[in-house]
This record gives structure tokens, C-alpha cells and sequence, in this order.
């Protein structure tokens, strides 16, 4: 009984017959009811009146009604209310059942050619887009919200190969420098232990490099699962942060400063990211600034909101590359190189943090003078 499949326009057309059914069985029933019940009561008033009743015809007064007849007539006449009531009752469902239908049917055409469409689409085109014409109702809107849906998927889609070829590629960089150097020892007559250490400093590299890439990658896919019910204060985060990363900028001659203006309110999520995203802004700062240079680190409070601005005097980055950053494995080039040594992801990895807190992440920077970027986080009360 389960399998039966009843399609939507005939649920719709049978629920509103069940309606008329119910509501026009109530009013047969009401009608017929007060009828059986009124009728008698006029039998007893017309017996107990007859014999003063006269009926006066062409100036001549006439016999006595006879009481049979009226009886007769009354009876009839119940009986075709009865009769006629069910017969209206009948015709009125049948109709109505067949206006609904009729209704129904041509206001569910959008949600079949909607539902035709949609079929057609997997993940091979994900680019085609349903047509929105027709008239501006909730088909429409539920037409424009799919197709934004599908823009999605295909970014995410995309996205993913992109992830996934990037992903061997920088793993296939290593492996295959750690292969020529091996090669070249390997076709080495004269092998001097000079060749052997040079060799394993470049395996040894190389190896770093990729457990590297390894770890962010493990990382990444941890967060999706990790829990998000600490109770976090971000200024106390910030401050953790400064403490360890002083001894790099010292190196450097690097001022790093925070300054926390009266931070009340904490965030719910997960420390361990928050301060892994935090973390990478700030190294990134430190690493790609300048001699002497300066990292100003604001920590307030807004209406509904905590932010985080982090501010260096680094080579700054062009406006082209602002998305770009946050692209895995992406590494910008020329004088605003943010990773000719890294791996690309840790931005990347700060932007997904920041995303699944709930917060968004903006930078805006200028050439040879600076990047500042903007966390903004929702706090609970």
C-alpha cells in the first residue's frame, strides 16, 4: 500500500472533493434535518386549525379542507426537498471535483516543466541554467533559487578538481626533484660524500615539503567535523598568538602590537581553528614584511559583531590577487609574493575557519605599503 504512488494534483483534487463532500454533507444534513423536524410540528397546527378554516372561491364559501390532502402535500413536498437536496449535493462534488482538477492541473504545468528540467541536469552540466519565464509567483522564485543552487554546485565542483590537481601537483614536485637528485647520484661513478649529504638535504626538503602539504590537508578535513560548542575569547586567542610569534618578529626588528579595547562578549566555535586562522594571518604578517617594520593588531567590539584587524607595513598585495589569496595552493608573484616558499593553503584554511564560525574574512592592501585584513565575528550574548 505504501508503494502507490498518488501524483500532487490528484492529492490536491481528491483533498478538496473530500471538503466539498463533508461540508455539503453537513448542509444536506442540516437542511433534511430541520425539515423532518419542522414538518410535523406544521401537521399539528393545521389539524387543530382545520375545521375554522374556510376557503373562499368566486364569492362562495366552500367545505371544510380535507386534511388528507394537506398531508398529502406537505409529505411531497418534503420528499422533493430531499430528494432535490441530494441530487444538488451530487452534482455540486462531481462539478467541483472537475474545477479542481481543471485548477489544479494548469497551475501545476510550471512544476512539471520544472521538475523535467531539473532531470536533465548532472554533473556533466551543471552550467545550463532552467528558463525563469512565466509569470512572477513562487515557481519563479523557487526557479531563480535553483539555478543560484546549481551556480554553487558547479563552483563547488569546480572548485574540487581545481583542489584535486593542484593537490597532485604539488606533491608530484617533490617526488620528482627527489627522483632526478637520486638519479644523478645513482649514475655518479665517483660518489664523494659531499654529493651524498647535498643529496639528502634536497630529499630531506623535498620530504618536509609534502608532509607539509600533508598535515594542512588533514587539517582542512578534520574542521569539517571538528565541534563548535567552546565558549572562546577572542582577545585572549590574540594574545597567545602575540607571545609566540614575538621571538620570530623580534628576529626581524618587527614591532607587533594588540591592542583590546574592552571586549566583553566571546565567541562560540572551536579555539584550536580559531587560533590556527588567527595564527597564519599573523605569521604571514611577520614573514612577509620588512626590516624594521610593524604589525598592528585591533581588537573591539561592535553592535553585534567582534572584530579583528590585522595591519602590517609589508609589500602589500595587488587588488587582482584579493581572491585569489584565499585559493588553495595559490601563491602570488612579483613583489607581493605571499609564498614563494610556502604551500599555498593557509589562507585558505584561515578563510573555511572563519566561514564556518559564521564570520567573513576582507583584506585591502597597497603596494609597498602594507595588507590589512578584517576578521568579523558574530558573539553570543
Amino acid at each position: 500500500m505504501n508503494n502507490i504512488k498518488i501524483k500532487l494534483k490528484w492529492k490536491l483534487t481528491l483533498f478538496t472533493v473530500l471538503i466539498m463532500t463533508i461540508t455539503s454533507g453537513i448542509l444536506v444534513f442540516s437542511i433534511n434535518y430541520d425539515v423532518r423536524h419542522t414538518v410535523p410540528q406544521l401537521k399539528g397546527i393545521i389539524n387543530s386549525n382545520t375545521e375554522d378554516i374556510k376557503i373562499d372561491l368566486n364569492g362562495d364559501f366552500k367545505d371544510e379542507i380535507d386534511k388528507i390532502s394537506i398531508e398529502s402535500a406537505i409529505e411531497e413536498t418534503t420528499s422533493r426537498i430531499y430528494w432535490f437536496s441530494i441530487i444538488a449535493f451530487i452534482l455540486v462534488v462531481t462539478i467541483g471535483g472537475m474545477c479542481t482538477y481543471f485548477v489544479v492541473n494548469n497551475a501545476l504545468i510550471p512544476i512539471v516543466e520544472l521538475n523535467k528540467n531539473i532531470k536533465k541536469i548532472n554533473e556533466d552540466n551543471l552550467n545550463s541554467n532552467l528558463s525563469i519565464k512565466g509569470a512572477n509567483d513562487e515557481i519563479k522564485e523557487l526557479t531563480i533559487s535553483f539555478n543560484k543552487m546549481i551556480a554553487k554546485l558547479e563552483n563547488a565542483f569546480a572548485s574540487q578538481k581545481r583542489f584535486n590537481s593542484s593537490v597532485a601537483h604539488e606533491l608530484k614536485t617533490p617526488l620528482a626533484v627527489i627522483k632526478t637528485n637520486i638519479d644523478v647520484l645513482k649514475s655518479s661513478n665517483c660518489k664523494s660524500l659531499e654529493e651524498y649529504d647535498k643529496t639528502l638535504a634536497v630529499v630531506e626538503k623535498s620530504i618536509l615539503k609534502m608532509n607539509l602539504i600533508i598535515e594542512t590537508l588533514l587539517d582542512i578535513i578534520r574542521q569539517e567535523n571538528a565541534p563548535l560548542n567552546e565558549i572562546v575569547s577572542i582577545d585572549e586567542i590574540l594574545e597567545d598568538i602575540v607571545d609566540d610569534l614575538s621571538i620570530i618578529a623580534n628576529k626581524k626588528n618587527i614591532k607587533l602590537k594588540l591592542n583590546s579595547y574592552n571586549i566583553k562578549n566571546k565567541i562560540k566555535g572551536n579555539e584550536i581553528m580559531l587560533y590556527r586562522a588567527f595564527y597564519n594571518v599573523i605569521e604571514n604578517s611577520i614573514k612577509y614584511n620588512k626590516i624594521n617594520g610593524s604589525i598592528d593588531i585591533l581588537c573591539y567590539q561592535d553592535l553585534n559583531t567582534i572584530e579583528v584587524k590585522v595591519i602590517d607595513t609589508g609589500s602589500g598585495i595587488k587588488e587582482e590577487d584579493y581572491d585569489e589569496i584565499f585559493k588553495p595552493f595559490y601563491r602570488c608573484e612579483g613583489i607581493n609574493s605571499y609564498s614563494k616558499n610556502g604551500i599555498g593553503l593557509g589562507l585558505s584554511l584561515t578563510q573555511s575557519v572563519i566561514k564556518l564560525h559564521g564570520g567573513e574574512i576582507n583584506v585591502k592592501s597597497k603596494l609597498n605599503e602594507g595588507t590589512e585584513f578584517t576578521f568579523i565575528l558574530p558573539y553570543i550574548v
